[in-house]
């Protein structure tokens, strides 16, 4: 045993270093794989039984060296299974964060799918329309017709929100956020202002309703006639609508045509100015003499000979007679129709933007009237109760189609005017019919049934017979007058 130990001995040295690089464990705590021997033996166990066999066999012993080679087998064994073991520890641990991000986003995902089923499975909400605030923190508003008061959301501040406003109600029937306002509705027009933000107007079946503005609709410059779209259920209006499709076909404008503008008609402009202008300007004088002014003025003659000129300038000359006289600024106004746009394909589309025109004419206060040849047109008028003052009445129906001349006339082809002996009768049946008053022309046919005084008689008095004592017949005196051959006006 002591010669082991000799330090002249080479071995001593080896021996010394192996049991070093034995010793060199691996801390306690790590884990560790147990060699091909007792798995309950640990490898200080296995050093500790080396060493005793050093003692024992000593250093040159093959059974020394065999169980050396041994446990240095085994150590490196367990190191290298130690650092694989490490590194699937670590491998594990990066997969484990892995784990736990998708995790996370999967919790993430329930959530937001929970929400969302919330969301599938909740309550519809109402809408209501707000009216006012109470102090106690309560709302007044409109459901479906009905006038409730419910509570407001504590995080919803019920005096930032404006009259006609729209608002969400939860299944308890209390606001829990603010809405816009309604979009959609009916179209009525306004007739007359009312105090506290109403109007009245007139809906689409003529019959009045007061109606409430909404905040946003009471910063708009409103004026009679104008259309805004209001709730039937809640009378509340939201907006003012573009301009009717009749306004399309009437253009209203303010003239600034004066008579020295007009060229050669001096005589016309003259008739037009005694008999418009003067019963405006001088009212009194035709009250003493107990003068009847004309209802209305028909101009009639080839395109482009100043008829409408000739209008516009009588509007704008008797607007200032009448600021000259009053003192009163006074505003011309000229409503100019296009009849052909009037016409209209659809069942009652012409009819409804006829009822618009005279409405807008009587808006500005002018007597609205309807003239026709045709004595179904009048008739029609008085069936739909169309909004006029009068109606104007050929006698004879010139504008009949051309097709239905030529057969009246035997398959001839007309020639001019066609004043067929069959029409005033028809005409005058449907004037005695009439609920409004009319005014009768083309008595005389044009000139044609002025032959003697007789036949002039006989034409006013078939008039007279059957015509209201609400109506006149309207005579060009020309027709019954010719000139001598000094130019002078004689009766025929």
């Amino acid at each position: 045993m002591s010669s082991e130990f000799d330090p002249r001995s080479g071995r001593k040295g080896f021996v010394r270093d192996v049991m070093r690089r034995i010793s060199a464990a691996p801390p306690e705590g790590d884990p560790v794989e147990p060699g091909d021997g007792d798995p309950a033996r640990s490898p200080r166990d296995e050093v500790e039984d080396l060493r005793n066999a050093l003692r024992l066999f000593g250093a040159d012993s093959p059974e020394f060296r065999r169980r050396l080679d041994r446990v240095l087998a085994e150590h490196e064994a367990m190191r290298r299974r130690y650092h694989l073991t490490r590194e699937q520890f670590a491998d594990a641990e990066r997969q484990n964060e892995r784990l736990v991000g998708v995790l996370q986003e999967a919790k993430q995902q329930i959530e937001l799918l929970k929400e969302e089923v919330d969301k599938l499975c909740a309550p519809p909400n109402n809408y209501g329309i707000f009216t006012r605030a109470n102090k106690d923190g309560t709302a007044e508003i409109f459901v479906d017709g009905r006038q409730m008061r419910v509570n407001v959301h504590p995080n919803v501040d019920p005096f930032q929100f404006v009259e006609g406003q729209q608002v969400v109600l939860n299944e308890a029937f209390n606001i829990v956020e603010p809405a816009g306002f309604i979009a959609r509705g009916e179209i009525a027009s306004v007739v007359d202002f009312l105090a506290d933000n109403r109007v009245i107007a007139l809906g689409h079946t003529d019959d009045e309703r007061v109606i409430t503005l909404s905040d946003p609709l009471r910063r708009e410059s409103l004026k009679v006639g104008d259309h805004i779209l209001y709730d039937p259920r809640t009378h509340y209006a939201f907006e003012k609508m573009p301009k009717s499709a009749v306004e399309e076909v009437v253009l209203e404008e303010i003239p600034e045509v004066t008579y020295d503008d007009i060229g050669g008609l001096g005589d016309q402009i003259g008739i037009l100015r005694d008999s418009v202008e003067l019963p405006y300007i001088y009212p009194e004088v035709f009250a003493e003499h107990k003068l009847s002014p004309p209802k209305g003025i028909l101009l009639y003659g080839p395109p482009c000979c100043g008829k409408t000129l000739i209008a516009k300038a009588v509007a704008n000359s008797l607007a200032k007679s009448i600021e000259k006289r009053t003192g009163k600024e006074t505003t011309p106004y000229f409503l100019n129709v296009k009849g052909p746009e009037l016409l209209n394909k659809y069942v009652g589309e012409t009819e409804h933007k006829l009822r618009e025109v005279f409405k807008k004419a009587r808006d500005k206060g002018v007597l609205v009237g309807l003239s026709a040849h045709n004595p179904a047109l009048i008739a029609l008028a008085e069936e739909k109760g169309w909004d006029v003052d009068y109606y104007m009445c050929c006698l004879y129906y010139l504008t009949r189609p051309r097709e239905e001349f030529q057969k009246l006339l035997g398959g001839q082809s007309p020639l001019g005017e066609i004043y067929l002996q069959d029409d005033p009768p028809r005409m005058f049946k449907v004037i005695q019919a009439a609920r409004k008053p009319c005014l009768a022309y083309k008595l005389l046919a044009a000139g044609r049934q002025v032959e003697s005084a007789a036949q002039v008689r006989r034409c006013f008095e078939t008039a007279f017979k059957n015509i209201k004592p609400t109506d006149a017949v309207i005579v060009n005196p020309r027709e019954v007058l010719t000139q001598d051959r000094g130019g002078k006006f004689i009766r025929r």
